[in-house]
């Protein structure tokens, strides 16, 4: 599992991305992504927020 949180230059997150948005890369090999799912884009929300509280 890898958690990606994206922001813009003035470390705002970014929303609206997609799977398609995203490379997954494995010793420079492009792998599949298996699973995708956004969160709201707002600092602290989402399933990371409660997993590390």
């Amino acid at each position: 599992m890898l958690d990606v949180l994206v922001t813009d230059i003035s470390g705002r997150p970014v929303a609206g991305l997609e799977q398609k948005d995203f490379t997954l890369l494995d010793n420079k090999k492009p792998r599949p992504i298996l699973s995708f799912r956004a969160v709201d884009g707002v600092l602290g929300a989402g399933p990371a927020s409660r997993r590390f509280g």
